[in-house]
C-alpha cells in the first residue's frame, strides 16, 4: 500500500474528532499544494471537509481515479 494511502486509511481510523482532524492536517502538510489550481479550493471548515480534500490532492497526484475511494 502506497506510504499516503496508509496514512490516509490512519486517518479514517482514527477514534476521535480531534484525533482526525489533527491526523487530516499533518497529512495535508506532506502533500503539497502544486495541485492547488486544479481543484476548486474553499477554505476549510469541517473536519469531512479536510477529509475529502486529502482525497483530492491524493487523487490529483497519483494519477488515482475519485471512483477508487468510493469502492
Amino acid at each position: 500500500m502506497p506510504v499516503r494511502l496508509s496514512k490516509l486509511v490512519k486517518i479514517i481510523e482514527s477514534a476521535t474528532v480531534a484525533e482526525l482532524e489533527k491526523e487530516t492536517n499533518a497529512f495535508l502538510e506532506t502533500i503539497g499544494f502544486a495541485y492547488l489550481p486544479d481543484v476548486q479550493y474553499r477554505p476549510i471548515q469541517t473536519v469531512m471537509g479536510t477529509l475529502y480534500t486529502a482525497m483530492i490532492f491524493f487523487n490529483s497526484e497519483d494519477g488515482l481515479k475519485q471512483s477508487d475511494f468510493l469502492q
